[in-house]
């Protein structure tokens, strides 16, 4: 019965996006002129000539650029940025997840002090 009510939320709800996205494609392209139009084409074949089309100079400004390169990562594609921000979450999720009913004050004093997450 469960697996039913879920299957059928589950196609209800892909039904209604299915059709929010016809609509939607139908309203984007009536609102659009001919030349604008033209111009978005234009812009789509150049991104898939140039794989640089999209990317960003890298800044002058020393401080800039030291941010820039510490999210960017390096030339391999490796960001410490990604790494530090999933170990963030991970240990957010897991001090949310130590608190229980009944425990001792002491815990959850330690537990609140751990909320900088």
């Amino acid at each position: 019965m469960l697996i039913g009510n879920i299957f059928l939320v589950n196609l209800f709800i892909a039904v209604l996006r299915m059709f929010y996205q016809q609509n939607e494609e139908k309203r984007r392209n009536t609102n659009l002129t001919r030349e604008q139009n033209n111009w978005k084409e234009i812009v789509y074949l150049a991104a898939e000539e140039n794989d640089d089309f999209w990317l960003h100079q890298e800044p002058s400004n020393k401080f800039r650029k030291f941010l820039y390169r510490l999210i960017q990562g390096d030339a391999n594609g490796f960001s410490g940025f990604d790494t530090f921000i999933l170990i963030c979450i991970i240990l957010n999720v897991a001090s949310l997840a130590m608190a229980y009913e009944g425990s001792p004050s002491s815990y959850d004093d330690v537990l609140a002090s751990s909320y900088f997450f």
